[in-house]
């Protein structure tokens, strides 16, 4: 599998990848569908998206390696993240995280 066949393969699983957004391998995701990735954005290697609610990872953001995003994710959290126990994650435009940076929310 060559460059452009990963690319096309990650843009397949994250269809809200913005055009210029950059992520380097491996990435992660439950869903995929529910990560909204800004233009200019960049991750470098092993970012975790636990998408059970919406995640959005703004414009020109940069991540260094293994970073996530995450909720509760657990077999019963998935259903009462659908009800609304789960939170959306957000990241603004122009973050940057830092190594084994995790971004969670939920309610208590």
């Amino acid at each position: 599998m060559g460059e452009d066949d990963a690319d096309k393969h990650l843009r397949s699983a994250l269809p809200n990848l913005a055009p210029d957004a950059r992520l380097l391998p491996p990435v992660r995701v439950d869903y995929g569908e529910n990560v909204l990735v800004g233009e200019g954005t960049f991750a470098n290697y092993g970012l975790t998206a636990l998408d059970v609610a919406p995640i959005t990872i703004g414009a020109r953001c940069r991540s260094v390696p293994t970073s996530s995003c995450s909720l509760q994710s657990t077999p019963w959290s998935r259903r009462r993240g659908r009800s609304g126990w789960s939170r959306p994650t957000r990241s603004s435009s122009g973050t940057m995280s830092g190594s084994a940076a995790a971004s969670s929310c939920a309610r208590a």
